[in-house]
């Protein structure tokens, strides 16, 4: 059925994504916790959650390590999340009240502003997301806090599909969303291209128990 190669397809796709990023499981299982809570029910969405948690905890925590020689934490825990991991309460609090936390509501209004705010209107959407902008938030390498880098490749598809679900509840603004959209991914689609073009020339450094809902709400 159309529904169980949406399903496959889905399962080969979050595979191959959370080879390339670790985090990228965090994205699978909460797909799977939104597809489970969802109105149809899903239950292979539990599946998903656990499968999405326990490839970013064994990627953190042992496959990262192991690679760079170290016995449980990552450089990565060093070099971003020193803060959380070292230091008193009071040095937490001194961190939090610092020079960084301007920087970052910045980023914040910079990352929701050009859809004129308008995904936040459908949280639930946006929640799939959520971790990997903790995850931002959270780290003290500011170049993760920014718009400008690769930090949020995984974030703005949910940005924009939340905006144009939100934008759905006013009509004059849904064609105008569907509009950026196609914008925005033409624009990526080009720019990948170009990309890849760069690299070629040198010029640049079976489980499947159910088929899952597959429309954001």
């Amino acid at each position: 059925s159309v529904l169980a190669s949406a399903s496959s397809a889905a399962l080969a796709s979050s595979i191959l994504a959370m080879l390339c990023k670790e985090e990228v499981g965090f994205l699978v299982a909460i797909f799977g916790l939104y597809w489970y809570l969802s109105p149809v029910r899903w239950r292979g969405g539990l599946i998903w959650l656990i499968i999405g948690i326990g490839w970013t905890l064994i990627g953190f925590f042992v496959i990262i390590p192991a690679a760079q020689g170290k016995l449980f934490l990552p450089d990565q825990a060093d070099l971003r999340y020193a803060w959380l991991f070292h230091g008193t309460l009071s040095d937490k609090l001194a961190y939090l009240t610092g020079p960084d936390t301007p920087v970052k509501i910045r980023f914040l209004i910079q990352l929701f502003a050009p859809l004129a705010f308008t995904s936040l209107l459908k949280p639930r959407i946006l929640a799939i997301a959520a971790p990997i902008v903790g995850l931002s938030l959270l780290s003290t390498r500011i170049s993760q806090s920014s718009v400008y880098h690769h930090y949020m490749a995984d974030v703005v598809p949910f940005l924009l599909i939340a905006s144009i679900k939100a934008a759905a509840m006013f009509d004059p603004l849904h064609c105008m969303m569907k509009g950026m959209f196609w914008s925005v991914a033409l624009f990526s689609a080009i720019s990948a291209s170009e990309g890849c073009d760069l690299l070629s020339n040198g010029t640049s450094s079976n489980f499947l128990p159910s088929a899952p809902p597959f429309e954001l709400m």
